[in-house]
């Protein structure tokens, strides 16, 4: 059973961000099993397969004790036209990139396919099924501190003062004018920029 999994960018030879998935990898395998030796990613990934130049990858590496399998995926972008508040279950838990996502993929069947939802949990702003949030105001960009999980790319931006930690609760968006999504395959400004205005139409959606 590997029950984790990271993904990791790759493309013309270059695995991105490795630092950071290194560490989450770390951390999974710290808590989960804390008797086990450490495991260098960048050993494990070196001998990478015939790959198309040019073509982004999504290698996902699936995990546990041991690594269990890494895969190569040509990388296409979801394309998300529309994001809607929801609130979370009560004990819902995403703290690990597990691959067990059946919640959101539960979820995300009640919605259209360029549709998804950001959850609210205790009234705080998260995340979206599959990436973090960026939000902007007319200086700075900042990310929930509370997001449901917290992802690599979102690490890399705080470690390098991009982007800022803030409590940002639902009435707290009216101080911002957009946000962003960004996971380990996504940059700021790599998909659409969304109206936070708009975001605030949809926080009547019930809770899941």
């Amino acid at each position: 059973m590997y029950p984790f999994v990271e993904s990791v960018k790759f493309q013309n030879g270059q695995f991105f961000n490795l630092e950071s998935h290194q560490e989450r990898f770390d951390y999974t395998r710290l808590i989960h099993y804390p008797e086990e030796p450490r495991v260098d990613l960048a050993s494990v990934l070196k001998q990478s397969p015939d790959l198309l130049p040019g073509q982004i990858y999504k290698c996902r590496i699936i995990y546990g004790k041991e690594i269990g399998d890494i895969i190569y995926e040509p990388y296409v972008p979801r394309q998300i036209r529309q994001y809607y508040l929801v609130v979370c279950p009560d004990g819902l838990d995403y703290s690990f990139k597990s691959i067990d996502r059946k919640f959101f993929d539960e979820a995300r069947k009640k919605l259209r396919p360029d549709e998804d939802y950001i959850y609210v949990r205790n009234g705080l702003i998260t995340d979206t099924s599959f990436a973090n949030l960026v939000f902007a105001d007319d200086e700075n960009y900042y990310t929930p501190s509370s997001p449901l999980l917290k992802g690599t790319k979102r690490s890399l931006y705080l470690k390098t003062g991009r982007i800022k930690e803030a409590e940002i609760r639902v009435r707290d968006l009216t101080r911002f004018r957009s946000f962003f999504i960004v996971n380990a395959m996504l940059d700021i400004g790599d998909t659409s920029v969304f109206s936070c205005d708009k975001l605030l139409l949809s926080h009547n959606f019930p809770k899941l």
